[in-house]
């Protein structure tokens, strides 16, 4: 019987998964499927269970935990719960430019001399 209350999507993306616990590591798998509340990622090492998770997907920043590690054929098969995902980085990036390198230099003046 499936608990899942919501429905996974196959995927098959290259991630870059940062792993946020003790030992702070960067490591590129594959996204086997998504949901909205998680991913299955399948790692070439390990990560523990409970570490904050970075993962970087195609235009997606995601943040989440690690709920799993298991071992599967020459790597890990590991689950993440999601917790924050930020999207449309490089329409971002892109605003981020167009406001300040095009933005005029301005100059504070110490409050002495303003006046």
């Amino acid at each position: 019987m499936d608990r899942r209350r919501e429905e996974r999507v196959t995927a098959d993306q290259l991630v870059k998964v940062t792993a946020l616990g003790k030992y702070r590591r960067q490591v590129e798998g594959i996204a086997v499927d998504l949901s909205g509340r998680g991913l299955r990622i399948f790692l070439p090492a390990a990560v523990d269970a409970g570490d904050a998770v970075k993962i970087d997907l195609e235009d997606t920043l995601l943040l989440g935990e690690v709920c799993y590690c298991t071992p599967q054929d020459y790597g890990y098969m590991v689950g993440i719960e999601v917790d924050q995902v930020l999207s449309g980085l490089a329409d971002l990036a892109r605003l981020n430019r167009a406001l300040f390198e095009d933005a005029p230099a301005r100059v504070i003046l110490p409050v002495s001399e303003q006046a």
